[in-house]
């Protein structure tokens, strides 16, 4: 309270305040008279789909509307439209879209097994995950998280497990134990190759299994078996809570029925970003509407979004089905030197994307590309390396750190020296040479995958033929000298 009274002053009062992924529980006892909104991507935001938000009063996961009003939105009555309508979605969307081209068609993923759970890991150390158990009983990491799922599901029940993008922890190491030690574990290395790959494995589960990842939605989508650890906004909509619920129950008739959750998300909780949030009038009357409902939230707190009519083609205007599911960081819209200010004295140039671009789609995959050597390295300083030595996770949770004393320190990005030098303090390893020789391993194979972006380079060179001044521009972590 005091910094914000220091930065803001004493009297400041805000009538809203907008909240974007992230859980700041304190503002509301700071500024107890305003409206507050908690934003973040809706239940559905991934290619094919279009993208839709979450504008919500109460708060994020367990704290969320659809957690506070599970029983009105189940006893809701569905329109026959409403039913209409999502028939409609996933006649164009699942049927037409997820299953248009889909990389895993030709895969018998139940050679041994009669059911399939897919199971998608998400963020550790992160409000989303973390903030749907009770403090002390949740799960350290994703790993720990998998190998609780598989120590208890039933091993009749083959699990095919998918990993969050900015947590890759299945290095083949990892997955080489764990195929060794549960034989219905299910995981291909061609996972990391699809974007988005979770969606297009839902069609050939019988369930999903997550704390609060919006999979759990699609599997809705489905009408997949959905089973939830933890408290999340999936939970009361969930067919089982627990794995022992699950084993016990597996064979008895799908019973879940979530249309009626759909139809609210669809018509009343999740607008459109394109057509609704980001449209100014719809947006106003959404905020003005709200702060006077602020003080007396029930359950009609959310109005139509629009009519069904216009959501419906708003829906089909807004298709992202793609023209192909591999990943490509290469290739970005189409940039015209023409549209370049005939004024403009100076182009700028982001360095990585636009003039150059990985050859991998996922960045992190360089970390498993590396961790080998890394083993070899830790070891040839005279260290030893765990036995249960995830390199890709340390690695990721080294820079989170890193960058969170770069912000105590007012700096805004970190150096790649400066994240292993936090990775060799978390793994205790002291000799000065480590963290500077593995600074060098990953600029060394960053380079080998590396390559010109062709359309960034045409535009490069017509810059530089117009005489214009060229100046590149990075917001990357490796260093100055690597970059030049």
């Amino acid at each position: 309270r005091s910094l914000f009274e220091k930065k803001l002053g004493s009297d400041y009062s805000p009538e809203i305040v907008i909240c974007y992924e992230a859980s700041v529980e304190f503002l509301k006892e700071i500024y107890p008279d305003a409206l507050h909104i908690h934003n973040m991507l809706g239940f559905i935001s991934r290619e094919p789909f279009p993208e839709t938000s979450s504008l919500d009063p109460l708060g994020f996961y367990k704290k969320s509307f659809l957690n506070s009003f599970s029983k009105d939105i189940k006893a809701r009555k569905i329109s026959s439209e409403e039913s209409a309508f999502l028939e409609t979605f996933r006649t164009h969307y699942l049927r037409e879209g997820v299953m248009k081209d889909n990389p895993f068609s030709g895969y018998n993923f139940r050679t041994h097994y009669s059911k399939l759970l897919l199971l998608p890991l998400q963020v550790s150390n992160y409000f989303a995950f973390d903030g749907c158990f009770e403090e002390g009983k949740g799960y350290k990491t994703q790993l720990d998280y998998l190998l609780h799922v598989m120590e208890n599901v039933d091993s009749s029940i083959g699990v095919i497990v998918t990993e969050h993008g900015f947590e890759p922890v299945l290095e083949q190491r990892v997955s080489s134990f764990l195929k060794d030690k549960y034989p219905n574990f299910i995981y291909e290395e061609q996972f990391r190759d699809v974007k988005w790959v979770s969606q297009y494995l839902l069609p050939y589960v019988d369930g999903v299994i997550t704390v609060s990842s919006t999979v759990g939605f699609q599997a809705m989508l489905w009408q997949k078996r959905l089973i939830t650890l933890g408290k999340s906004q999936l939970s009361p909509y969930a067919e089982h809570t627990s794995i022992q619920d699950l084993n016990k129950n597996w064979g008895k008739e799908y019973q879940s029925d979530n249309e009626n959750l759909l139809a609210f998300l669809f018509t009343h909780y999740a607008p459109l970003i394109n057509s609704y949030h980001h449209a100014g009038t719809w947006y106003k009357d959404f905020l003005l509407r709200s702060y006077e409902r602020r003080d007396n939230i029930d359950f009609s707190f959310f109005t139509p979004i629009d009519s069904l009519a216009s959501i419906s083609k708003n829906y089909l205007k807004e298709s992202r089905v793609p023209k192909t599911i591999k990943k490509d960081s290469a290739e970005k819209p189409d940039m015209s030197f023409d549209e370049m200010n005939e004024n403009a004295k100076v182009v700028s140039f982001d360095v990585f994307d636009t003039l150059l671009v990985r050859k991998l789609g996922n960045p992190a995959t360089i970390w498993n590309i590396m961790a080998p050597q890394v083993c070899e390295i830790i070891r040839s300083h005279r260290y030893d390396v765990p036995s249960f030595f995830s390199f890709s996770e340390e690695r990721l949770f080294a820079a989170k750190v890193a960058l969170e004393r770069a912000k105590k320190k007012g700096r805004e990005d970190v150096e790649l020296k400066d994240i292993y030098d936090v990775f060799c303090e978390r793994m205790k390893y002291t000799s000065q040479s480590l963290s500077a020789h593995l600074t060098a391993l990953e600029e060394k194979t960053e380079e080998s995958f590396i390559t010109v972006r062709k359309k960034g380079h045409d535009l490069y060179s017509k810059a530089k033929q117009s005489g214009k001044k060229v100046v590149f521009v990075s917001d990357m972590y490796l260093s100055h000298g690597f970059v030049s």
